[in-house]
């Protein structure tokens, strides 16, 4: 116990044991000495081997009826230890007749720490102590579970896309020292669908099973991750491709017979995968591995879904992705170094201008005007389609189809179609007599940022209304209709018009058009080729065009390449041709200023 400095003096002065009065000075020392200790000497029979003795002089208090006060105090020669007496029993003359006593000293911790106020300092230090270990704890775990939550997807708990990448250059390097993986892609097909269908949370519910199910399909080595919305992937660690197939094959085959419960009505419904192989060898890169089975997942589900598909054997690699990196890195030089071109095909008109203006194309006056003017009907310019090439090192030109695949798969197309918008309208201002429809990707419309951009372009340049019309393929819209309608309205409000394009080649209804504020529909050209071998083709495209023109858009014949087929079409009724018998494609310098019409 630690004195206070006027208490130490006190008990210096003291000298030998005497007794105190109250009024005697420290007499108020003593007493809240004793009325401390007084407690624990009911609780204590003592430590000290003194209780039930006889008290000396030195260790007499004085006590009042029931209620003792100290009115003295002891001290022995070391000033540290004191010893305090209470009385048990008293005699006759009143005397103290059995004492308690308690001495206190350096070493007398136990006696000292049951008092009540050390047990209050006892219990905040040891909280103190806890707080201190607990935050400890928490610091030397937070970098763990920061990597944790880093490397893992948040709603299936399987490893994420950039924890995958680690994994792929981990197996590439194996593969130098013979030690043979591939890669496979899982997607789910018609996710989207499902969730439209249903809801959010009944597709989430969907991912986390089909997840769980894959990573019990797999052998320990393999590496499963969540690889985009609806895609997993496994990097499956065999030795031979063949192998790594078999995996696949039993996951297709699995989830095939899968029935997957999801929402609060525990709801039945049973799911396919599209899967695309990758072999992994030493010599790729990953963006290699992962644009091919990309390449083969996308040939699985252009095949018919619910299957496996490899194009990573040598033979394959080099018919179909032989260059995968050289066709990224040149869509990435074409935008940095501005190498992209354009060219123009004209659309001409093959009767004579006749849309219906009532309620049922759900367009005002104005819009009616704007879209006449677009394909021609008024003024001087002539509609043209612009279409993107890449100009390549050696004077070459790159068409489309050999890069924008795969500015698509990599998330560069809304770049690239930024890049049209940009240069289509410069060359408005530069040439009157045009007007031009420029295609937008499917990937850029599911964007709306890329939605804000165009129409803050658009609002900007400055353009006449009617001179800029966008085509979008017949299925853009499907994921999110409500959204790109009201874009296009907004769009339409701005003086531009829409077209759906390659109409008949996907799996949009009729009643798709009437949703969506079009100016003209273009019929695909696989229907119109297989006019001239096949009387269905010819039937296919008749019919196209009077639902066309009942919900007051105009048609349009694309891959228009011989005499024969342009008289049919203009007997048909069909409003536009375009193709390689009206003119081809061809750069801004070689189209000829023509004269109003």
């Amino acid at each position: 116990m630690i004195w206070p400095l006027s208490q130490q003096k006190c008990l210096r002065n003291m000298g030998s044991p005497t007794l105190l009065k109250p009024d005697t000075p420290c007499a108020g020392w003593g007493l809240s000495t004793l009325l401390v200790v007084q407690p624990l000497l009911s609780k204590i029979t003592s430590r000290t081997g003194r209780a039930g003795q006889e008290p000396s002089l030195e260790e007499t208090a004085i006590c009042e009826h029931l209620h003792p006060k100290a009115t003295g105090c002891y001290a022995s020669s070391c000033i540290t230890e004191l010893a305090v007496c209470a009385p048990v029993a008293y005699t006759p003359a009143c005397t103290i007749g059995r004492s308690h006593a308690l001495e206190v000293g350096s070493s007398n911790w136990p006696m000292l720490l049951s008092t009540p106020w050390a047990i209050m300092v006892l219990a905040l230090v040891v909280v103190g102590v806890f707080v201190v270990l607990h935050l400890a704890v928490r610091i030397k775990r937070k970098p763990k579970g920061m990597s944790y939550s880093v490397s893992r997807d948040q709603l299936t708990g399987l490893a994420n896309r950039s924890t995958l990448i680690r994994q792929i250059e981990a197996a590439i390097r194996d593969a130098k020292r013979d030690r043979r993986s591939a890669l496979l892609l899982i997607d789910i097909d018609d996710f989207r669908m499902l969730n439209d269908t249903l809801s959010y949370g009944a597709g989430d519910e969907v991912l986390v099973q089909v997840a769980g199910h894959i990573a019990d399909q797999v052998r320990e080595e393999d590496f499963v991750a969540r690889f985009g919305e609806d895609a997993f992937a496994v990097l499956a660690r065999t030795p031979t491709l063949d192998q790594a197939i078999a995996t696949a094959e039993r996951i297709r085959e699995s989830l095939e017979n899968m029935k997957v419960q999801m929402g609060a009505a525990r709801i039945t419904t049973y799911l396919t995968v599209s899967i695309g192989v990758s072999e992994i060898d030493g010599n790729s890169s990953v963006k290699d591995v992962a644009l091919r089975a990309d390449s083969a997942l996308c040939a699985a589900k252009d095949s018919g879904r619910n299957r496996v598909v490899c194009l990573s054997r040598p033979e394959e690699c080099a018919k179909d992705v032989p260059d995968a990196y050289v066709r990224i890195a040149m869509i990435e030089d074409a935008l940095k170094n501005d190498r992209f071109i354009l060219h123009f095909q004209p659309i001409i008109p093959i009767v004579a201008f006749n849309r219906c203006s009532d309620d049922s194309t759900q367009l005002t006056s104005s819009e009616h005007d704007n879209a006449l003017k677009w394909v021609g009907g008024k003024g001087k310019a002539r509609l043209y389609e612009a279409l993107i090439r890449i100009e390549g090192d050696d004077g070459n030109v790159v068409p489309p189809g050999e890069f924008i695949p795969w500015a698509e798969a990599i998330g560069l197309i809304p770049q690239v179609d930024l890049w049209v918008l940009k240069n289509v309208i410069a060359t408005l201002h530069e040439r009157p007599d045009m007007n031009i429809a420029m295609n937008l990707s499917a990937r850029s419309i599911s964007r709306s940022s890329f939605l804000a951009q165009v129409e803050k372009c658009v609002s900007r340049s400055g353009l006449a209304p009617g001179r800029l019309g966008f085509e979008i393929t017949e299925t853009a819209g499907l994921g999110n209709l409500k959204a790109v309608r009201n874009w296009m309205k907004h769009m339409k409000a701005l003086g531009c018009c829409f077209a759906i394009d390659d109409f008949g080649s996907g799996y949009a209804s009729m009643a798709y058009l009437s949703n969506l504020p079009v100016d003209i529909v273009k019929i695909a050209g696989s229907i119109v080729r297989s006019m001239s071998s096949s009387p269905s083709g010819r039937l296919i495209v008749e019919a196209i065009s009077s639902v066309v023109h009942v919900t007051g858009a105009w048609a349009v014949a694309e891959s228009v390449e011989d005499q024969e087929t342009l008289s049919t079409l203009r007997e048909m009724g069909v409003d536009f041709a375009q193709g390689f018998y009206i003119a081809r494609p061809s750069a801004l310098d070689a189209i000829a200023r023509h004269a109003p019409r």
